[in-house]
């Protein structure tokens, strides 16, 4: 049995319900709650829930969230196959944070550069694992020749490229940040994906981010003060 983020389930995987999900990338905040608070603590106030977007080719893209609580910043990431990515990170344990934009420019030149030896390599390899293995059994050696092999090694492995050139853009977001990073003592930083589309919703994002940092800090100032009183 498969746990749907929208249940009361207790066992079994971890996927998100197409209709739910659907809600969601329609940037409904009430279904991004929803399935935020499946990782939430009992009694854990959201105050912001939002989607921010697709990154990755296709079908086999990510859809980015993201939510804020009174404690909390989360990302949630749901990729193909029922992926789903979740991660947090604490105010208190937050040093800093930024928003980034970076140029389409070398994503654009990896793509091509990526593109274009995915398709060299992987037709050479099929076509090499064909003429030892498969060519006398369909007999495709015999009727097209190694050229036309060849030929039907390449058109095989375009359907690749999608995958390849989703690993390249996920690859080159997470070596330059498109959205808000938060940044964490003593481990990675939390990073929220923002298409270019909705980068302004990144600066809101931060200005929030922000304030309800220096919120959550105050209150644990306070009541460290009071515990000594």
């Amino acid at each position: 049995m498969e746990q749907e983020l929208n249940s009361n389930a207790q066992e079994g995987k971890i996927t998100v319900a197409t209709s739910l999900l659907q809600s969601a990338i329609n940037n409904d905040s009430k279904a991004i709650t929803t399935i935020f608070k499946q990782f939430l603590a009992h009694g854990e106030t959201v105050f912001h829930a939002e989607y921010y977007g697709y990154f990755g080719f296709w079908f086999v893209g990510f859809h980015s969230f993201s939510c804020l609580t009174d404690k909390r910043i989360a990302v949630l990431r749901v990729g193909p196959f029922k992926k789903v990515s979740y991660e947090d990170g604490f105010y208190e344990n937050m040093t800093s944070g930024g928003v980034y934009q970076p140029s389409k420019f070398w994503l654009y030149v990896f793509l091509v550069i990526g593109l274009l030896a995915a398709l060299a390599f992987f037709s050479m390899l099929i076509t090499y694992l064909l003429s030892f293995l498969l060519a006398d059994i369909f007999g495709l050696y015999e009727l097209y020749g190694s050229r036309g092999l060849f030929i039907f090694s390449a058109l095989v492995s375009i359907f690749l490229l999608p995958f390849i050139g989703s690993f390249i853009t996920m690859l080159f977001y997470r070596l330059n940040p498109c959205g808000l990073t938060c940044w964490i003592r003593e481990r990675r930083p939390v990073y929220v994906f923002v298409n270019r589309e909705k980068m302004t919703k990144a600066n809101s994002l931060y200005r929030l981010w922000c304030d309800l940092r220096e919120e959550r800090n105050k209150y644990l100032k306070g009541k460290h003060i009071a515990s000594f009183s």
